[in-house]
């Protein structure tokens, strides 16, 4: 078998595995993001949907039947929930409801003596008013306010983000790239070890390159993520958190105009607010990122080996006029994934850093070309369970006021030429 043959092998294999990976990483990040969304809907969404409609809800005179605070124990320690039963008649039938609210009767959590409180505002044999669901009579509440408990229904906003984060990384929609190279080729731009084969394949270290064709494109490298998806990134997430938080923040703004003053909740959901501003600004960035002139990279082989070099090239796509300062720096570090009990660190350190060009000429920014070399003496792109080795080269070009052109090109390279035993 030939060299070329088998790389190409060796490379349709990691590709397969790739695949695979990424398949095995969408089916895990979509149980967090199920189990995130499950429970939104259970302890968010559902309970402030009721909250807002029974707010037209017609009132019936109704009797306390039942009253009492149930305990639940484990482990953990104990929840509490506030068990009532009442009974009321609307439309001339005599109906029979358990539910205090959208939350406290269904749903058990700590604080047990807000909920003792409520028992004993409402004792057995009180005539009180409560709710009616005109369309579906057999539903009623005592209460249809909103309370500092329900703010907890956030929470499960970080497993939807969680969820989705890695579903879109996964997937591709964020995340390294596939390049096509001039000559019809593809080239992985991102990590790979496959160009290493590993010696039980029949391969072996060496620093000549003879039987070798240092040429094997030129390529064109793809971004680490494209522009559109950041967009979509940020618009889904701002979409879906502020949403959420426009619900709480309907209800604390209507609390002000009847003349109360929640201040405990407008503190609390003050942090919710302001990240949801902050995701509105990060739209409106990512939409002006859209307009940047756009640099495209290539160079002249697709794996380049250590201590070889490779013709780098550059040029924009769009006005690039505006840039003041631009620069393009080599980049390899290192990412060592590990877990510190239940929690998961990432580390990582940069071990060759290289400025290319630095300029402020807008000749030498929109278009040119220079020699890369890659050190000898430096670690070849690699990927494991908990490791990679990641070689980018990044562009950045500061735009007085506006976003800044800033991307990352990932791209592979290779142990010192290889040759069979």
């Amino acid at each position: 078998m030939s060299r070329s043959d088998s790389r190409t092998s060796l490379s349709h294999k990691a590709i397969n595995e790739r695949r695979k990976g990424g398949c095995f990483l969408v089916a895990f990040f979509s149980v967090f993001l199920i189990a995130g969304l499950g429970f939104s809907y259970v302890f968010l969404v559902r309970p402030m949907w009721k909250l807002t409609v029974s707010q037209n809800w017609p009132e019936a005179p109704c009797t306390i039947l039942k009253s009492e605070v149930e305990e639940n124990r484990d482990s953990d320690g104990s929840t509490y929930r506030v068990d009532i039963s009442f009974r009321y008649r609307f439309n001339n039938k005599e109906y029979t409801s358990e539910s205090y609210d959208f939350f406290l009767s269904e749903i058990s959590s700590g604080g047990a003596n807000s909920k003792r409180e409520i028992v004993r505002q409402h004792p057995p044999g009180r005539e009180t008013v409560c709710y009616v669901n005109p369309h579906w009579p057999q539903e009623a509440v005592l209460s249809r306010e909103f309370h500092w408990e329900m703010l907890f229904g956030l929470m499960p906003l970080i497993f939807v983000a969680v969820g989705l984060g890695g579903v879109l990384f996964a997937s591709g929609v964020v995340g390294t790239k596939v390049s096509t190279s001039t000559s019809g080729s593809t080239a992985h731009t991102g990590l790979t070890a496959s160009a290493a084969p590993p010696t039980s394949e029949g391969w072996k270290y060496r620093t000549g390159d003879e039987g070798t064709d240092p040429h094997e494109g030129p390529v064109t490298l793809e971004p680490e993520t494209s522009r559109l998806g950041r967009l979509i990134a940020a618009f889904f997430f701002a979409a879906f958190w502020n949403g959420i938080t426009s619900v709480f923040l309907y209800q604390v703004v209507g609390e002000w105009r009847q003349g109360k003053t929640p201040i405990f909740l407008t503190l609390f959901l003050t942090p919710f607010v302001l990240v949801g501003i902050g995701l509105i600004c990060w739209i409106v960035y990512a939409f002006l990122s859209l307009f940047l002139p756009r640099p495209i990279l290539s160079v002249d082989r697709a794996r380049i080996p250590l201590g070889a070099s490779t013709l780098l090239g550059w040029q924009f796509a769009g006005y690039s006029g505006a840039i003041r300062q631009f620069k393009i720096v080599l980049k390899g570090e290192e990412k060592a994934t590990y877990r510190r009990g239940t929690d998961t660190h990432t580390d990582e350190y940069t071990f060759h850093e290289e400025v290319l060009l630095d300029t402020h000429d807008p000749l030498e920014m929109y278009e040119g070309e220079l020699e890369v070399w890659i050190p000898t003496d430096s670690m070849h792109s690699f990927e494991s369970d908990h490791n990679k080795i990641v070689w980018t080269i990044e562009v950045t070009g500061e735009i007085p006021f506006s976003p800044d052109v800033n991307e990352t090109f990932p791209f592979t390279v290779v142990p010192h030429e290889l040759h069979q035993h």
